[in-house]
Formats: structure tokens, sequence, C-alpha cells
């Protein structure tokens, strides 16, 4: 039988036929009270991503294995575990846990070795299904990559007019959001943003700080492919983005300075995103004005 499957009918072996869908047929004539049982194969093993042999999704038999991050959002960088191994034998370093059908990776867990069990039985926290193998080169600029974002996210921090969290009802709210049929809200890696399909928009204010060089920031997920969008500025095209994506489940931070004459004598400007090149705008996942 294929993959190792055992099909029994009122305790004897089955001989069920398998078709071009990999579906098992048993053609029989059924009677009240039949039994079926179904033995399959469980063994933990890996799926590599098609575009990506580093990446992969853990099985046990049937069931994808999730790791939990716990009930707070994870630090995109450091608070989800990599496999600094060169063994990509997993049964070697991922062994069985405490509680049936959980698991635990055994010391090749960078930063740290996450507890394992099944997809469908993880809510009300934060997980990940993938797992990017490093080499300890490649795992030490990942750190530096991290050491460096949050510099980086200190000055923004220290430098913001305004920050508006795209896609949570009040700061929507408190932003005078806008926005046309299609506009939709989603969410990644924990933060919501917004997005509009292509001939809709959506559009909210900004403050700004006259006497000082003001900038806008927008954050894009590296997931979003190609998507081509206008910034408007009260009405003043501001940028024409053409998004061609980056890495997965990674943000990044895109910057379009606000010209002096836009904003003297203002204390707020309107923004808004147009979908008007045939594609979808965003998603966008945060708004910042800035000081430069």
């Amino acid at each position: 039988m294929a993959s190792g499957v055992k099909v029994r009918i009122n305790g004897e072996i089955a001989e069920p036929l398998k078709n071009e869908e990999d579906f098992l047929i048993i053609d029989r004539k059924w009677k009240n009270g039949d039994w079926i049982e179904i033995e399959m194969p469980m063994e933990l093993y890996s799926e590599c991503m098609p575009d990506n042999p580093d990446r992969i999704a853990i099985l046990y038999g049937p069931l994808v294995l999730a790791a939990q991050l716990g009930l707070t959002a994870p630090d995109p960088v450091t608070g989800v575990p990599v496999l600094l191994t060169n063994n990509k034998h997993i049964a070697d370093w991922i062994k069985a846990d405490l509680l049936p059908l959980q698991f635990r990776i055994n010391g090749v867990g960078k930063p740290f070795d996450p507890v394992l069990k099944p997809f469908f039985n993880t809510y009300n926290e934060y997980y990940s299904v993938y797992f990017d193998y490093f080499t300890p080169e490649s795992w030490a600029a990942r750190q530096k990559e991290y050491e460096a974002g949050k510099r980086r996210q200190e000055e923004i921090e220290k430098s913001t007019i305004d920050n508006f969290r795209i896609g949570e009802m009040q700061p929507e709210r408190d932003h005078n959001l806008v926005a046309s049929e299609r506009s939709y809200v989603d969410e990644a890696l924990g933060r919501t943003g917004r997005e509009a399909r292509a001939g809709n928009y959506f559009a909210f204010t900004m403050k700004v700080q006259p006497g000082v060089p003001n900038t806008l920031l927008m954050t894009y997920i590296g997931d979003d492919k190609n998507r081509k969008f206008d910034i408007l500025a009260d009405g003043i095209l501001l940028a024409t983005v053409d998004w061609k994506g980056g890495e997965s489940n990674k943000f990044y931070d895109l910057e379009y300075p606000l010209p002096d004459l836009l904003i003297s004598g203002k204390s707020f400007i309107t923004i808004r995103i147009e979908a008007n090149h045939g594609t979808t705008a965003g998603r966008i996942f945060g708004c910042r004005t800035i000081r430069k």
C-alpha cells in the first residue's frame, strides 16, 4: 500500500485502490456496524519550499508542526527561531516532549529551542511553521542585522512627529481615515496593515512640523510583490511606489521627503494612497512623519 498506510475492515486487512488524486478507494457492500481502521506511518520529516531549499516545514506523518512563540508578538529577527546546523536529518535533533504529539528542537534552535505541536492545535498564541537553516557565519550576520535594526528603531522613535498604526480601529479614527469600498485590513507578523484594490484608495491625516525637514515613512512587507501605486500629500503627487517585494516575513521602511512648501504653515496634511496603476496599493503596515 502507498506510503505504508494500512486499512482494516472489521479487523481484516483490506486492499483499497488509489485513484489519480491519491485518494484510497474501497468499493464494497457496506453493512451497519462495519468498522474501518486506518493506520498511518508517523515519522518526523521535513519539506522545503519550492524556491528555497534552506527553508523547511516540519511534519509528523500528515501533521504540520508549529513552533510555539508565546502570547506576545515576537521580535521578527530574534523572536522567531532558526536552525543553526549542517545536519538536515531532523530526527537527530527533534525529540518527543512530555505531552502526546508534542516535540522539542534540541540544541540547534537559535536563539532558543522551541516546542513544536500540531498546527491544527495552535490557537490564541504566536507561532511559526517555517524554519530557516543558517551557518555560523550567516547567523552572526543576522545578529548584526538585529542590532542595526534596534539602533535604527531608536532613532526613528526619537525623531517621530506622528505615528499612525494603520489597521487599528482607534488610530484610524484619530487619523480621520476614509476609504473606498475595496480597501481592506489584513494582519502579518502581529501587525495590522491596509491595502486598496485596483481602482480604490484610502486616505488619512498626519501631523507635520513646519520649520524643520519632514519625511513620510511608510512600512511595507516583503511578502507583497509587484504592487504599484501613488502616494499623494494634500492632493500633490509625492511618489509613485513600484514595490517589487523583498524577503518573506520582513518589514521594510521607505522614506519620502515632504517639500517645505507643502507643509509650510500647516499642522496636518492628508495622505492619500491610490491604486490607479491596475494593481493593489499596499499593504501598508504603518505610517510616520519624522524629523530628518
